[in-house]
């Protein structure tokens, strides 16, 4: 009989002893891996390796029984191997395999620029990249908010699923499915970083899983610096910059690819059984596990709270979450007011959670609303993922007490397009100007010009009131949309607003122009030609006095709307004070102005 040489590919799996801690709080961990098994060879062998991903860090002691001599391989991307090895293997043969490894937590202080590699911007079988997973990576920004903002998208975008474990989908598959386990949230970063031109190496090991309460295998990603060194970021349980030290890598890869391999020369056959007691003369059983044997934790973040400290009945506040951190880390930090007895939301808080990547020091700021009555103390509860929190109380009393204002400006714009956010009314008191992508903004006019597509939140905060407005940011719009109407009036007293509508695209296009004012909504409806443009007038009564917004839509394909406001007074007596004292102010600046340019000339 012919000898021959058989390969036998398994891929690695990590079962563990169960233990409940906060993962994403270990500092250093130390456990002890043990993988087992036997080889039931038939015939006659004249020799057989099996070589196997270990632990690339912290290993202090390694104990190989069964194997006639073992030493240290590597593959071609540098990951050590422990190599088995038999001569003339007979019967069956079990083996044993003790680890211990001390390992610690990955932490940066801070993040140098992104490094260049070609070789890991490359596809794979399972890291694709369409134009579907393009236009979700655009706009290819090779910043390490960018690589953030990816992974954070990640993780929400796909549904932790432990039913498809073992079925290893590829990128596409994951993009068009939305559900997985890690190694589909991996191979889905993984195609959006590279879409951007951002060196990504894949990462195989295992971690503590929250959904399983135990170290189960696991798969995440770096990203390399130009300093040469590679940040972890972890889609599945979003960490990123710092890594805990429950992650156990096995090997750096470009992609799923870990493989054990059995090799042998001669004339018969070998099964490889992995985990089995055969061969056992003890009855022993022979299990690949991992114990934990002591672990340390520490806290990475320090939460501090400040803000509106009394409320009145259904009127807004707001609070300031500071959060400093001696690593790079993705934060998620979560807001959470008190509840009555039947356990219902007695505050609306806009925005209770947000995700970010830090290096120091955040400031957050989370706004709310007070929906009952009686007066009492609220405490709410601000935590985040790595077991910082801090606690901060609202007294709630009085008659509810808020001002009339808007923030303006345009609900839908073009990625890159240059355009405005501006308060109604110039606030008598302090102010606060805030988006959670972007931070407080100190003026009351807000320049802006989008590079993201998304939906975008802003508050504007000032005395117990509050105003909210959300922008849109399209990639393609169909109607440019102007709204012109007077800045007062009286109630009662109808008004005109006029609309100007013009068609962008080289086609004819159906719409319905909305007015929404005071409770009451008209509608027109056209049909515009190719680069059209159209007014249209509505006549509109105010109700209510204050300052009182109005809201303009088209609708086709898709919504544009814009949002204007005017001040309704009581009566005409009123308004002409009103205005009499806008033309003072109006001239006292003129000649200001004037009388500097005197200077100057």
């Amino acid at each position: 009989m012919k000898a021959k040489i058989c390969i036998v590919f398994i891929l690695i799996l990590f079962p563990v002893l169960a233990q409940e801690f906060n993962a994403k709080a270990v500092e250093e961990m130390t456990l002890r891996i043990t993988q087992s098994g036997a080889l039931h060879v038939t015939g006659s062998m004249d020799r057989a390796n099996l070589s196997l991903y270990t632990p690339q860090e912290g290993i202090t002691d390694i104990k190989i029984t069964g194997a006639d001599s073992w030493r240290y391989d590597y593959d071609k991307f540098g990951n050590k191997k422990l190599l088995l090895e038999w001569s003339s293997p007979s019967g069956t043969i079990p083996y044993k395999i003790e680890i211990i490894v001390q390992n610690k937590a990955k932490h940066f202080e801070n993040l140098p620029p992104i490094g260049i590699d070609p070789e890991y911007l490359a596809e794979t079988g399972s890291i694709l990249i369409n134009e579907d997973i393009k236009k979700m990576a655009f706009p290819f920004e090779r910043s390490w908010d960018r690589v953030a903002e990816l992974a954070i998208l990640v993780n929400d975008y796909i549904e932790y699923d432990i039913s498809l474990v073992g079925k290893r989908y590829n990128s596409i598959w994951v993009f068009e499915n939305r559900k997985g386990v890690c190694v589909e949230h991996a191979n889905l970063l993984a195609s959006l970083l590279r879409a951007s031109g951002i060196p990504t190496r894949y990462v195989v090991g295992y971690a503590y899983s929250s959904v399983d309460k135990r170290l189960i295998g696991h798969t995440w990603i770096e990203v390399l610096a130009n300093d040469g060194s590679w940040v972890p970021f972890d889609p599945t349980w979003l960490q990123g910059g710092y890594l805990d030290a429950t992650h156990i890598k096995t090997a750096n890869l470009l992609d799923d690819s870990q493989l054990d391999v059995l090799s042998y020369v001669g004339r018969g056959d070998i099964i490889w059984e992995r985990g089995s007691s055969a061969g056992s003369s003890t009855g022993d059983l022979y299990r690949d596990k991992v114990d934990i044997l002591g672990f340390k934790l520490k806290n990475l973040t320090k939460i501090s709270v400040s803000g509106t400290e009394s409320v009145r009945y259904e009127s807004y506040g707001y609070a300031k979450v500071t959060v400093n951190s001696s690593t790079c880390t993705i934060n998620e930090i979560s807001f959470r007011p008190c509840v009555d007895e039947n356990r219902n939301k007695i505050f609306e808080v806009y925005e209770n959670t947000r995700k970010f990547l830090s290096c120091g020091s955040r400031e957050e700021y989370f706004f709310f609303r007070e929906n009952s009555d009686g007066s009492y103390k609220c405490p709410f509860l601000v935590y985040d993922q790595v077991g910082s929190n801090a606690q901060f109380d609202v007294e709630v009393s009085g008659n509810s007490r808020t001002d009339d204002f808007s923030i303006l400006g345009p609900a839908t714009v073009l990625v890159n397009e240059k355009f405005t956010l501006k308060t109604s009314t110039i606030p008598s008191e302090g102010y606060i100007f805030y988006s959670p992508v972007f931070g407080r903004h100190e003026a009351t006019e807000w320049p802006l010009q989008l590079k993201v597509p998304g939906k975008y939140a802003f508050y504007f905060f000032s005395g117990s009131s509050l105003a909210t407005t959300e922008v849109n940011v399209v990639e393609k719009k169909e109607f440019e949309l102007t709204v012109l109407s007077q800045k007062n009036t009286t109630i009662n007293q109808s008004f005109i607003v006029a609309v100007n509508v013009k068609n962008i695209i080289g086609d004819f296009k159906k719409a319905d122009i909305l007015i929404d004012f005071d409770g009451v909504s008209k509608k027109q409806s056209a049909t515009f030609g190719p680069y059209e443009e159209k007014r249209f007038e509505f006549e509109m009564t105010p109700k209510e006095i204050g300052n009182r917004k109005i809201i303009v839509s088209v609708v086709s394909d898709s919504i544009y709307s814009d949002v204007e406001s005017i001040y309704v007074y009581k009566i005409e007596q009123e308004k002409n004070i009103a205005d009499s004292i806008i033309d003072t102010l109006k001239n006292l600046i003129d000649s200001i102005v004037n009388g500097f340019r005197d200077l100057i000339t």
